[in-house]
């Protein structure tokens, strides 16, 4: 398997990520998330035990959206997808029946919001998109 692709295209997904949360829903993400402003930055979660610091959070988020693109390229690669329209589809199947329904337990269990729900889901699903369109053209 060609690394180059699938590392080029998780850079991609990583840049849906930080618009995502950054200036498109950050604020409204923050809120449902009961973060204050301070609390993103580098070490407070970690000081309070409320998780880890940013950097970490930022490594760790990028290594899981590696996998997780990686698994998108074996799919891609595994159904011979080579149309715009099979990758769209391909991103939709796996964001609707892995990313949502394993996302929904943190509504049932967690008690979370349906908005922090449908914001995490947005992001999943541009974010496959766009990795599913980087791995098709490149």
């Amino acid at each position: 398997m060609d690394y180059l692709p699938v590392l080029v295209a998780t850079l991609a997904a990583f840049a849906v990520g930080a618009l995502w949360y950054g200036p498109l829903f950050g604020r409204r993400w923050r809120l449902l998330m009961n973060f204050s402003e301070g609390h993103m930055g580098a070490s407070e979660g970690a000081a309070t035990g409320q998780g880890m610091g940013m950097a970490s959070a930022m490594v760790g988020g990028f290594i899981a959206t590696f996998f997780l693109v990686w698994t998108l390229n074996f799919l891609l690669k595994a159904f011979s997808v080579v149309t715009l329209s099979g990758a769209l589809a391909l991103s939709l199947l796996v964001s609707i029946g892995f990313i949502a329904t394993t996302l929904a337990n943190s509504v049932f269990y967690e008690r979370r919001p349906w908005g922090l729900y449908l914001i995490n889901l947005g992001h999943y699903v541009v974010a496959l998109i766009v990795a599913a369109l980087v791995l098709l053209y490149t």
